[in-house]
């Protein structure tokens, strides 16, 4: 039966001041970001840049038992998209509505214009009121377009769109991980082992306990006096 490993294959990032900033695993530069396990038993610098290098490790989103949380990240990534989306849609609406009724309000006062060159007072002024008329009706109409897209656009922007993004971004930092190259994996295993090793080595050292005791060896025979031998014989 194969042993636990000390700690799984799942680093979260971690910052630390500037002034204890360390070399990075990788290129040995300055680093202020650490990749830490969920239960501490190891850890190392590296630079931010690294955590987008498919070589080097790649992005998972799950609980310190290691259950998947990915389906409800692609779930509050998507709402975003379709939040930002809309919004884009919208603006795009009031901005068309814009430009059609500054178009209409250009046509009306041209025609205006011209048939003020072209007819007598009374017929003028009747023709005036009802390209009024007319002009204030498709006011109203393109008022009340722009006014609900507005409304919408605001309602997103200023509420929807602010608490989904504030959503993804607590659900990253409790679930987001790092899943390191298998490669990679393995030395930081065999670095625990050879720090452990170490470890237990020096406290033998330190108790006396890293050569065998010799307090319960046997006594060695005693050796027989030569003169002894001598005179047994006579």
């Amino acid at each position: 039966m194969s042993q636990k490993p000390p700690f799984r294959n799942s680093y979260r990032e971690r910052k630390v001041a500037t002034s204890d900033a360390k070399s990075c695993l990788i290129c040995f530069k300055p680093s202020t970001s650490v990749l830490i396990t969920d239960n501490s038993k190891d850890w190392f610098y590296v630079c931010p840049s690294h955590l987008s290098d498919a070589n080097f490790c790649s992005t998972v989103y799950e609980d310190e038992a290691g259950v998947s949380k990915s389906s409800e990240h692609s779930a509050l990534v998507r709402k975003e998209s379709i939040l930002i989306r809309k919004s884009k849609q919208l603006e795009l609406e009031i901005e068309s509505s814009a430009s059609s009724f500054n178009k209409v309000k250009g046509y009306f006062k041209w025609g205006k214009k011209k048939e003020e060159d072209t007819k007598d007072d009374n017929e003028e002024g009747k023709d005036d009121k009802k390209g009024n008329d007319d002009a204030k009706e498709d006011d109203t109409t393109k008022t009340e377009e722009s006014v609900n897209a507005e409304v919408q656009l605001k309602e997103l922007k200023g509420e929807k769109l602010p608490d989904t993004k504030k959503e993804l971004n607590t659900f990253e930092k409790l679930y987001k991980r790092y899943r390191l190259d298998q490669v990679f994996y393995r030395n930081r295993l065999l670095s625990d082992y050879k720090k452990q090793k170490r470890a237990q080595i020096r406290k033998s050292l330190e108790n006396g306990t890293l050569f065998p005791s010799l307090d319960n060896l046997p006594d060695l025979p005693k050796q027989e006096n030569a003169n002894s031998k001598s005179d047994a014989t006579k």
